[in-house]
């Protein structure tokens, strides 16, 4: 039995293989006929050389690209109020490019002025309050031992305080 199934597998690829093998010698038989087709000569026009002369020139439409490309970024935040230069003209590092509306810093300049004028007309009085303190703070030291010592009643007996 087993053999029996074995000689039907053979058979079976045999036959595949006979149809592969027509199949595909048909195919090569069709592919030969067409290169015979294309062998036939084809006209031709022959012509003399002439000489031309061509410009140097070449129109195109397109897109240029900066080889090199530097960000641009100021120092400060602001509303750009001029650009000095134009796309693509050349530029030198520190060169100014832009102008900034100067509003908001001549304000923060203005503001910080009178702060320092304030701090300055208010040094005179702190100097003097410092000068207070610290006589206050000798005075203290000057008392400080008296206020150590005990002190006596109006009988001339030393105050004593009474735990209960």
């Amino acid at each position: 039995m087993k053999r029996r199934g074995a000689y039907i597998s053979i058979a079976i690829a045999a036959v595949v293989i006979a149809l592969l093998v027509v199949q595909i010698s048909s195919k090569q038989w069709k592919k030969d006929e067409n290169l015979n087709v294309t062998a036939k000569a084809l006209p031709v026009t022959i012509a003399s050389v002439v000489q031309y002369e061509f410009a140097d020139e070449i129109s195109a439409v397109g897109t240029l690209k900066a080889r090199d490309m530097s960000p641009l970024s100021p120092k400060v935040a602001g509303t750009v109020n001029r650009v000095l230069v134009d796309i693509g003209e050349r530029v030198k590092a520190g060169e100014v490019v832009i102008k900034l509306d100067r509003t908001n810093y001549d304000l923060g300049v203005k503001q910080a002025q009178a702060a320092l004028a304030a701090a300055e007309a208010a040094v005179p009085q702190a100097e003097a309050q410092f000068e207070q303190a610290e006589l206050r703070k000798q005075q203290f030291r000057r008392l400080r031992p008296s206020l150590n010592r005990p002190r006596k009643n109006s009988a001339g007996q030393p105050n004593c305080w009474k735990k209960r």
